[in-house]
Order: structure tokens, then C-alpha cells, then sequence
């Protein structure tokens, strides 16, 4: 008989599909790696125990379930943040934690998703929406909000893949980028999607839209502040 695989503990909590989500993740491994799948880290002590890598999505992980976990080499974030896991303990016990930020999974969803909000506040299309199922005329009401994209500035923080996915659709619709981030890109970056560098401060004044895409860490915590917020256009 051969030795069992890789034991790999995947939790999917209830709000991000559960068990029915974990279960299709699950198919994606090849064998002889065995899944255990549950909606919170405490629910199945020896699963912990006993797995090599841990899967969670958006699922704290503790200090506490780290060192409950000696067979573990490897905590697989299914996001691009890692601010729910205690990586200063998972240092510690030298175990790596990865996150799907260099995959570029997700970026086109993201950024098609930044535009919809973008488009939906331009449009005034919530409340329009909410008029109409309401019997209510209101494009009166509403006119003086309307506005185009077209011929605004998109102020991008954070030009990584998805901050460029977002750049180049904000091309598309006529607008002017500007960017901030912890660097300034390469020149060639900057003159495909026709982007201009900002400090912080400068892009929030001068930016009709602001659009996040930094991580969550210590160094961009409370990043727009009130007293940035401050910077903002009234528009």
C-alpha cells in the first residue's frame, strides 16, 4: 500500500461559499494530496494537526493555530492580502506565507469591477434604478449629477497588474491617468498606458476618481486619512 499524500487543510468560510466552494477547489489537486475542507480553522482540530499546507480564504489564522499545526510548511492565501494571518508567528516556525498577488489572477475582474462602480456613480444608475422600480421620474433630479468619464483624471494608487488592467481601460474611455505608489514605474509602463507619476498628496487633489490598489500592510494602514480625504475634490 502506498503512503498517504500531502495532507491539505482548506478553509473556505460560510460567507465566501463554504463547503460547496471548498469541495470544487478540492478537484483542482492532483492526487495523492489529501483535502479536508471546512468553513473555520478550530472546526477540525486534527486536520490541523496534521496538515501540511493550509488554504484559507479571507479565514483567520492565528498564532495559536500555527503552533497547533507542527506538520505545516506552507499557508496558501486564496487572495492578494494576508492581513488575517499572523505572519510574524508563521515566520517564527519558518513557514511561508503565499498569496495569488504575483498570478495575476483576478486582475481582469478587479479592474472590470472598478468600472462598473466608476460608470454606476456617473450615471447615477443606483438611484435611477431605485426611481423607476419606485414609479418616480426623476432624470430631473438626477441631470445635474450626470457626468462622463471621458476628459476626467482616474488617480491610481498602487500601479501593479491590476492597477495597469485599470490604467488601460481608463485609456479606453478618454480619460487622463495619474498614479502614486511606493515607486515610480519604468518608462515604458508609463508610456503604454500613458500615465503620469504623482506624489499622493498631488493625485488626490488633482484627481476627479480615485481608484486603491495597494495592499493591506503596515505601511498603507489608515493611507487615506481624513486629512487626505480632505485633499479630495468636492466633486
Amino acid at each position: 500500500m502506498s503512503a498517504p499524500g500531502p495532507h491539505v487543510l482548506a478553509v473556505v468560510p460560510a460567507h465566501v461559499g463554504g463547503r460547496a466552494a471548498g469541495a470544487g477547489f478540492a478537484k483542482l489537486l492532483p492526487a495523492p494530496a489529501r483535502v479536508t475542507v471546512v468553513e473555520s480553522v478550530d472546526e477540525d482540530p486534527e486536520a490541523l494537526r496534521t496538515a501540511r499546507a493550509l488554504i484559507t480564504a479571507l479565514s483567520p489564522v492565528t498564532a495559536e493555530h500555527l503552533a497547533a499545526a507542527p506538520e505545516l510548511r506552507l499557508v496558501q492565501c486564496a487572495s492578494h492580502g494576508f492581513d488575517y494571518v499572523d505572519v510574524d508567528a508563521a515566520r517564527g516556525r519558518g513557514v511561508p506565507v503565499c498569496t495569488i498577488g504575483s498570478s495575476g489572477a483576478e486582475k481582469q475582474n478587479v479592474a472590470e469591477q472598478t468600472f462598473a462602480l466608476m460608470l454606476a456613480l456617473a450615471k447615477q444608475v443606483v438611484p435611477a434604478h431605485t426611481a423607476l422600480v419606485e414609479a418616480d421620474w426623476a432624470l430631473p433630479r438626477l441631470k445635474p449629477s450626470l457626468t462622463e468619464l471621458s476628459g476626467k483624471t482616474l488617480g491610481i494608487v498602487g500601479l501593479g497588474q491590476i492597477g495597469q488592467e485599470v490604467a488601460l481601460r481608463g485609456r479606453a474611455f478618454a480619460m487622463d491617468i495619474v498614479y502614486a505608489g511606493r515607486r515610480r514605474a519604468d518608462p515604458e509602463v508609463e508610456d503604454r498606458l500613458g500615465a503620469r507619476y504623482l506624489p499622493l498628496d498631488e493625485l488626490l487633489r488633482t484627481a476627479d476618481y480615485v481608484s486603491l490598489h495597494a495592499p493591506l500592510t503596515d505601511a498603507t494602514r489608515n493611507l487615506l486619512s481624513r486629512e487626505r480625504l480632505a485633499l479630495l475634490k468636492r466633486t
